[in-house]
């Protein structure tokens, strides 16, 4: 009898110990799983936080330009005199030639990001060619500005309504929708995508846009 029950003993030990090994072995898989999972989670959230700055950063030199490009423009025609053409000279250089340097660093910087951030690779190149068409409009709009005179003004201002007309605004389309693609990849649920956007699109608006362009958003709000 006490032969027996020492192997009862012995088994119950036995699986007291492999259920105590069970037990602990689960406990390292579980917290391996946290640790996994935690892992992946502020991989995904460093993710949106690139994706996020590099679409604001080039949003903004959209913006800039688009808002420069279109108000600077304005005050170009054949009816531009001598007297007031310095002060659009003036203009054009503080507003379209000086900062140049600034946000061509910032839109490379932003797209260098893009390329190596963990999303859709066939989005980012498809957003940065919607992206270059449109500052290549820009360019084009600054380099008709450029050498600006008296006797050139009327066929500068011709140049630049031929650049932009029904250009901007189908490209304006593609751009914004290519940018929502590239958030949506960055782990966005599609229901949020617009409004991040939209978030992204008026904040810039706020810091670089036309001061009209942004009471109008008041106003709709």
């Amino acid at each position: 009898m006490g032969k027996k029950l020492g192997l009862v003993v012995a088994l119950l030990c036995l699986s007291l110990v492999t259920t105590a090994c069970g037990m602990a072995r689960n406990g390292r898989h579980s917290e391996s799983m946290e640790t996994l999972m935690e892992s992946r989670h502020q991989s995904k959230a460093a993710t949106k936080q690139t994706v996020i700055a590099a679409v604001t950063d080039l949003v903004e030199v959209f913006v800039y330009y688009d808002n420069k490009v279109g108000n600077d423009g304005y005050l170009i025609s054949d009816a531009l005199d001598a007297e007031i053409l310095p002060t659009v000279q003036t203009v054009i250089q503080t507003d379209l030639i000086d900062p140049k340097a600034k946000f061509e660093s910032q839109e490379t910087k932003a797209i260098k990001k893009l390329r190596a951030a963990n999303i859709s690779q066939t989005d980012v190149s498809n957003m940065v060619t919607n992206y270059r068409q449109i500052r290549e409009v820009h360019k084009k709009s600054v380099e008709a500005m450029q050498g600006l005179t008296v006797d050139n003004a009327g066929q500068a201002a011709q140049n630049l309504s031929q650049i932009r007309t029904g250009l901007m605004s189908e490209l304006n389309s593609d751009f914004s929708y290519a940018m929502m693609m590239v958030i949506y990849d960055a782990g966005y649920p599609g229901k949020e995508v617009s409004t991040e956007y939209s978030t992204i699109l008026e904040n810039a608006m706020r810091r670089y846009g036309d001061p009209a362009d942004v009471a109008k958003i008041d106003a709709a709000q």
